[in-house]
């Protein structure tokens, strides 16, 4: 007969204003970072050579294939397959100005590295702050505690720091390691990161049910792939004797749901 050992229903807040600290350690992060940022870019594409290579043949291949089979044709009289080579070519003939695009953010101006990339970093710390109060800040949580993705892993590896905050209901039991000690640092990453994205998928969508159902699919796909034998096997439907970690609304709320269950 099965058992349920372990069960959590996590709040998630419906926004998190950043604080100044953070959106200070973005902005000051992004900007000591300039010249990386763009020596890197450099190093991805180097050369005109690597840009068609990397860029425009696989961006051509993308855009043949999305017009494959079409019989659309053009007020020119061009069909898709002449519509999808020109763009190709017109692609291959860019580099230059898509490099000087690129480059011109990081050029030194009155005396200023990469001046242009840092006003615009500045420009945008109101928006960072605000797209991260209404998305990632929600799941993540801050400084001030962690967010109901950052605790789920916890609470799924029998971390010492998986514990309840104000809103949170503990149904039954308590952290468990569903996994092998061996697994459990990439569990807990691994879960934590997919968390984040799909609650953000989810709010970005407006709490659209279809995609409730499809990220809780893709989560507990995630869980079941390192899950150890002793427990039930994860999946995403909300039923007694079944193991499982999901999002749900709840009156109005999204929750983050956790249920371990064994044989």
């Amino acid at each position: 007969m099965s058992d349920i050992i372990s069960a959590v229903r996590f709040a998630i807040p419906n926004v998190l204003p950043a604080m100044d600290i953070s959106a200070d350690q973005w902005s000051d992060g992004l900007k000591s970072n300039a010249l990386r940022i763009n020596e890197k870019r450099q190093l991805a594409i180097p050369d005109e050579g690597v840009f068609q290579l990397k860029l425009a043949e696989r961006a051509g291949r993308a855009y043949r294939a999305l017009l494959a089979g079409s019989s659309f044709i053009s007020k020119s009289g061009l069909n898709a397959a002449t519509i999808a080579k020109r763009q190709l070519e017109n692609l291959k003939n860019s580099f230059r100005r898509w490099e000087a695009r690129l480059a011109k953010p990081f050029a030194t101006i009155d005396g200023i590295e990469a001046k242009i990339f840092k006003e615009q970093v500045d420009e945008s710390i109101d928006h960072w702050s605000e797209r991260s109060a209404d998305t990632t800040l929600r799941f993540t949580g801050d400084v001030r505690e962690h967010g109901a993705a950052v605790l789920a892993g916890f609470w799924l590896t029998d971390d010492s720091r998986a514990l309840a905050r104000a809103g949170d209901v503990i149904i039954k039991g308590a952290p468990v390691s569903v996994t092998s000690p061996s697994l459990r640092k990439n569990l807990k990453a691994g879960l934590t990161q997919q968390l984040i994205q799909s609650g953000v998928v989810i709010v970005q969508t407006k709490y659209d049910p279809d995609v409730i159902d499809e990220q809780n699919m893709v989560i507990n796909n995630f869980i079941k792939r390192m899950q150890e034998p002793t427990y039930v096997e994860f999946q995403p439907d909300i039923l007694p004797d079944k193991s499982f970690c999901v999002y749900r609304m709840l009156d109005g709320q999204i929750y983050l749901e956790i249920q371990v269950v064994t044989p």
